[in-house]
């Protein structure tokens, strides 16, 4: 087993989650605010889906249902574009990481294991689009 820093860094328990949440970041002077899907969770960072680019090392703070009192701080560490759907997953680095509401995560990863063992194909409402209200996306 492998003992770097990156290599345990990825050993973190990422909880998985499918909740919309809000990223808060501000360019050139103006605050921006953000729609994004968060896709998973760990004590360190998160995973969202989002509609538009950001940059690496931008600082964003993430508003979001599932544990968080107040936004997290966070920093952008990587983005990847996902040409399937037209979005971008990013991947954020809490900057003071604290443990989430033990409430909220116990129901995050029982809905996980619940939707586990039913069937390895995406549920509609894991398709929608992000930024947009409209519901989930159907096959055009």
């Amino acid at each position: 087993m492998a003992t770097g820093t990156a290599s345990n860094a990825r050993q973190l328990d990422r909880i998985p989650a499918n909740s919309v949440a809000t990223l808060i970041f501000e360019s050139q002077g103006q605050t921006y605010r953000l729609r994004a899907r968060l896709c998973d969770i760990s004590d360190t960072g998160m995973r969202l889906k989002i509609s538009v680019p950001l940059n690496k090392g931008q600082e964003v703070k993430v508003v979001s249902q599932h544990g968080m009192q107040d936004p997290e701080r966070a920093r952008v560490v990587w983005i990847s574009k996902d040409e399937s759907e037209s979005a971008y997953w990013v991947g954020v680095e809490i900057s003071n990481p604290h443990l989430p509401d033990p409430a909220a995560t116990g129901e995050l990863l029982s809905e996980h294991k619940a939707q586990a063992g039913t069937s390895s194909k995406p549920q509609d409402d894991e398709r929608r689009v992000v930024g947009d209200d409209r519901g989930p996306m159907g096959n055009q």
